[in-house]
């Protein structure tokens, strides 16, 4: 019971300080206070959980019937305990760990450490406040209906309140807690995001930084939201009057209205200048890896001058093509030309090298297969970007890169989707341009 919830929590706390250290290795400052913050939040909450079970369960513990009114009893001291004590407990040393992340945020554009003006405590206190909240109200929003189901099932099954204590105390440690410390890994992820993009939103401000633009992680872990969010440039005076919108709003329930979590099929379709509230500044989601960084200067073979849209290219697909500019584009042939290492889908990847290393000259090996497949990125001298079906049957970017010694495909998930050498690759990049659009660049001169 309360032994397994702790080898649950050792085993959680484990793998909490095996991402603090991997955090110190990469220098990963983000990384290593998220870590912390899941630290203190999953820490806190079993020892206010293992209190107050013991508490409440004693306080029920005897041979007479469990009843409704044993049942509320039960459930108004754990709200407090696991309520307003478990806030109050968490509360500044959480603060000081959203400070930390927003002052690494604006670090990160400035380069060096900043004081603080009247527009960072602003900031600071909105960011406590919304953190604050999801805390206080956990176990009225995520455990009480839960909790109060089961008891019921306690009462009509006639049970008295030792049986009943027993059985809370197992449901606690099998499920309930195991549900909370899954909430709380997440939820930290969530609050050292927002507090770090406020941080490098403002640190722009002070830069004078004009354009930012949003970076996702891209794996297979990649959200849909973060793969159409992937590239596109923002202005900054957008982002401050996104951030500004949060910040100025007193009440923690308003905040899903004000600046809700984007829906892929919301974004997908839409130009960056008419994406609505909520979809500019990351986190869009719960445990969101996007960032927000300021626009650099992209080298000229990357740079997208122009696009052409293929006849053969359906409405919807059209759209979705034309939801990023030209400087969006560039974003994403920089990022793929940028990444060192680029893998194959696994599933695939046997039967693409049998079937096309010939074609490419070389052996039946996956590292020389992948091996020209960087090569036909790097010397690519013509690339389209479409819009192609996922196995599970989802629309995704794809980037066919064409040179003379043949073509490569990456998906949006940065991997090789298909690698093959072409007798004609004049001819085939003239034949894939009727059902894509063409990215005009330096590659074609």
């Amino acid at each position: 019971m309360l032994q397994d919830l702790r080898k649950y929590y050792l085993v959680t706390k484990g793998i909490i300080e095996a991402r603090k250290i991997w955090a110190l290795v990469r220098k990963d400052e983000y990384d290593r206070i998220s870590a912390e913050l899941q630290d203190l939040l999953i820490r806190s909450w079993n020892d206010a959980t293992t209190e107050a079970i013991r508490d409440v369960i004693r306080a029920v513990n005897n041979r007479e019937a469990f009843t409704e009114e044993a049942l509320d009893q039960m459930i108004a001291q754990l709200r407090v305990r696991l309520g307003p004590s478990f806030a109050n407990d968490v509360a500044a040393d959480m603060l000081e760990l959203q400070t930390s992340s927003y002052v690494a945020g604006m670090e990160g554009i400035l380069a060096f450490k900043p004081t603080f003006n009247i527009v960072d405590t602003r900031a600071l206190a909105a960011l406590e406040r919304y953190a604050t909240y999801p805390v206080l109200h956990h176990f009225d929003d995520q455990l009480q209906d839960k909790i109060r189901e089961f008891g019921k099932q306690i009462i009509e099954g006639g049970l008295n309140r030792e049986e009943a204590g027993k059985l809370f105390m197992d449901e606690f440690a099998k499920k309930y807690n195991v549900q909370s410390f899954r909430y709380w890994e997440g939820y930290a992820d969530h609050v050292v995001t927002r507090s770090r993009e406020f941080g490098s939103i403002n640190g722009m401000v002070r830069a004078e930084i004009e354009w930012a633009v949003v970076e996702a992680q891209l794996d297979h872990r990649t959200t849909e939201v973060c793969r159409h969010m992937h590239g596109r440039r923002i202005k900054v005076s957008e982002l401050v009057i996104e951030m500004n919108r949060i910040i100025d709003n007193d009440d923690p329930e308003k905040i899903r209205e004000i600046a809700p979590w984007p829906q892929a099929e919301q974004i997908s379709q839409i130009k960056t200048k008419n994406l609505p509230n909520g979809a500019k500044i990351p986190g869009y989601h719960f445990a969101c890896r996007t960032v927000l960084r300021a626009e650099r200067e992209i080298s000229e073979r990357n740079t997208v001058t122009g696009s052409k849209m293929g006849k053969g290219v359906g409405r919807d697909d059209k759209k979705k093509l034309n939801s990023l500019d030209a400087g969006e584009y560039s974003n994403w042939v920089d990022t793929i030309r940028s990444k060192r290492r680029m893998g194959f889908d696994p599933d695939t990847l046997d039967k693409n090298l049998a079937q096309y290393a010939g074609s490419l000259g070389i052996a039946e090996d996956a590292d020389e297969y992948l091996k020209a497949g960087r090569g036909i990125i790097r010397n690519a001298n013509g690339i389209i970007a479409k819009v192609n079906n996922t196995p599970d049957g989802k629309r995704q970017f794809e980037f066919h890169f064409f040179s003379d010694a043949g073509t490569a495909v990456v998906g949006d998930d940065l991997q090789f989707h298909s690698i093959r050498g072409l007798d004609n690759p004049a001819g085939s990049f003239a034949g894939s341009l009727s059902n894509g659009l063409r990215l005009k660049g330096s590659w074609e001169d």
